[in-house]
C-alpha cells in the first residue's frame, strides 16, 4: 500500500480527532478510576482512612457517572427529542444528601469491619492467653515427671 493513500485515510476533519481524543480520554480515566477503586480497599492510610476511603469513593463514583452520562450521550442513548420536555437535574441539595447518605452507609462498613478486627484481635489475645497456660502446665508436667524420674533411681 502506498504511503499517500494511508496519509490521505488519516487525514480526518479536527472534529474527528477530537472524538477520537475524547474517546481515549475517557477509556483511560474510566481504567484509571477501575485501579483506583479496586486497590482503594487495601490501601493502609493509617489514621486518616475513616476520612479519606469514603471521599476518594465519593470521587471515583462521581468520575464514573459523568463518564457513563457522557458516553451515553455520544451515543445518542439519552439524547431527548425536540418536543420532549427535559428532566431537571436534581436540586444541589438533593445531590449533597444523596453524597451524604453513601459516605455515611461507607463509614458504616468502615466501622463494621472495624468491629470485627477488634473482635478477632480479641479473639487471638484469648487464644495465646490459653496457650501460655497451657505451656505453663506443661512445663510443671514436665517438671513433676523428672522430679518422679529422680526418686524411681
Amino acid at each position: 500500500m502506498d504511503k499517500n493513500v494511508i496519509i490521505r485515510k488519516l487525514d480526518l476533519p479536527a472534529s474527528d480527532w477530537k472524538a477520537i481524543a475524547k474517546g481515549l480520554g475517557i477509556a483511560i480515566l474510566g481504567s484509571a478510576l477501575t485501579y483506583l477503586s479496586a486497590n482503594l480497599a487495601n490501601a493502609n492510610l493509617g489514621a486518616y482512612s475513616y476520612i479519606l476511603v469514603p471521599l476518594a469513593i465519593a470521587a471515583v463514583n462521581i468520575a464514573r457517572k459523568v463518564i457513563y452520562n457522557d458516553t451515553r450521550n455520544i451515543i445518542g442513548l439519552s439524547v431527548k427529542g425536540k418536543d420532549e420536555p427535559k428532566e431537571e437535574p436534581p436540586s444541589l441539595d438533593d445531590r449533597l444528601q444523596t453524597m451524604g447518605d453513601n459516605i455515611i452507609r461507607v463509614m458504616d462498613g468502615v466501622l463494621s469491619i472495624d468491629r470485627r478486627v477488634v473482635t478477632i484481635t480479641e479473639s487471638i489475645q484469648r487464644h495465646e492467653d490459653q496457650l501460655s497456660k497451657l505451656e505453663t502446665t506443661l512445663d510443671d508436667v514436665a517438671a513433676r515427671v523428672e522430679r518422679l524420674e529422680r526418686k524411681a533411681r
